[in-house]
This record gives structure tokens, sequence and C-alpha cells, in this order.
């Protein structure tokens, strides 16, 4: 098994916190943004579905990185996560969002 550098570890332990960053900056507007998208009935769930998410396909991407390599994953993973959050400041309309 090869050993991963510390700069390693430290790309992998901020790559990590990408979903509770999201949810931090989310958070103190949650209200506002909920009442813009017309979801005012449970503006929690704006923050709990994306870590639903994580959660239900978190055992199949850890399969997935012990077969690959985290490194390789990390990569592979970091490309949709960087082209759908672009994407979403260019969409023209919510309901394309």
């Amino acid at each position: 098994m090869n050993q991963i550098s510390k700069f390693g570890i430290f790309a992998l332990l901020l790559s990590s916190s990408l979903t509770i960053m999201v949810g931090t900056v989310i958070a103190p507007s949650l209200k506002e943004i909920s009442v813009h998208l017309g979801f005012e009935e449970n503006p929690g769930l704006l923050i709990t579905l994306p870590s639903l998410g994580v959660v239900i396909f978190a055992p199949f991407v850890g399969k997935l990185i012990d077969r690959k390599g985290a490194y390789l994953m990390l990569r592979w993973g970091l490309i949709p996560y960087a082209l759908l959050g672009l994407l979403g400041g260019i969409l023209p309309t919510l309901i394309w969002l």
C-alpha cells in the first residue's frame, strides 16, 4: 500500500469537508432562500436532503474507493462537483436549477 504524504492527507481532509462547508454557508440565510424557492414548509430539508444523499451513497462509493484508490476517486469526484457547482450559477431559472 502506498503512503500518502502530509499534503495528500491535508487535501483529502479539505475535500471531505466540502459538503459541510456548503451547509454552513447556506444555514444563516436558509429562511430567505426557502421563501425565494417556494419551499417554506420545511426549510431545513434544503440542508438535510443533500446530506441524506451522502449517507445513502457512502457505502457504494466506499467500496469503489477501496477498489480504485482514494486519490483517483477524489480526482474524478471533484470534476462533477465543480461542473455542477458552476452550472448552478449560469442556469437561467429556478426550474432548471
